[in-house]
């Protein structure tokens, strides 16, 4: 999961750095943002291991993934990114979510929570 999200904050960046100065002070931002926050929030966590903050920061992640995955939908109508792009990051997220999801419900079934 934190790998997968490592390398989705890559694969952003990588689509964002040639845009336009507009683009980039605008979407751009909010996008690597919130995408690189995903696996930062999991750092975080892991850098604390207190346990009962752990579902928390996996909530901010999911919100984190969820906003990345808004900012691509934006990015595709203002034809900043293309279809073949927009895919292959959507399946990314659909991943990441996943295991988000399932780590989260292991977590709830957790004593230590």
């Amino acid at each position: 999961m934190y790998k997968l999200s490592m390398h989705l904050g890559d694969r952003v960046w990588d689509r964002c750095v040639s845009w336009d100065y507009f683009s980039k002070t605008t979407l751009d931002t909010q996008m690597i943002s919130a995408a690189d926050s995903i696996a930062l929030n999991i750092a975080e966590w892991y850098g604390r291991f207190q346990f009962k903050e752990l579902r928390q920061f996996c909530f901010i992640s999911r919100g984190s993934l969820l906003e990345t995955k808004a900012c691509l939908d934006k990015a595709f109508k203002r034809k900043l990114i293309g279809q073949s792009d927009l895919d292959q990051l959507a399946d990314m997220i659909s991943r990441i979510l996943m295991m988000l999801n399932k780590f989260i419900k292991t977590l709830e079934k957790k004593d230590f929570l």
